[in-house]
């Protein structure tokens, strides 16, 4: 799947899942296991990270379309410029946002099948949604 190329959006969940996900599932999976979770706490926290990674991607592409170098601290546009596979340029702004909008939604699915007290992690995958609703 090479830049510059019309890609489904299954193309572009696989490559966020590559590219995104895999590195908050990381995070989550060694979070949850040097604080001594149980396998269910350590799944659910796992399963959470992977949906919050490919909500985070299409999110920072929306952002790339919608917001300021000023607000965003980087360069925006530079997706756009470069020819990058993201999810606006394959659904639209609007179909993008929908799409981050149920990935955060899976998320936080994921927390109320072993998270102890989700609140804080459903907190923060909202606020980063509210960035592009």
């Amino acid at each position: 799947m090479a830049e510059g190329k019309s890609l489904s959006i299954q193309d572009i969940g696989d490559i966020y899942r590559k590219k995104t996900s895999r590195l908050f599932e990381l995070c989550m999976f060694a979070g949850s296991r040097i604080a001594g979770g149980a396998p269910g706490q350590i799944d659910a926290l796992v399963g959470f990270g992977t949906y919050l990674g490919l909500a985070f991607q299409a999110i920072d592409d929306i952002l790339d379309v919608t917001s300021s170098g000023d607000v965003l601290g980087k360069t925006s546009g530079k997706d756009i410029i470069q020819d990058k596979a993201t999810i606006v340029k394959a659904v639209g702004l609007e179909n993008a946002r929908r799409w981050a909008r149920d990935m955060t939604e899976k998320a936080v699915a994921h927390l109320h099948t072993g998270v102890t007290n989700p609140l804080p992690l459903k907190e923060f995958a909202f606020s980063m949604l509210e960035r592009v609703m």
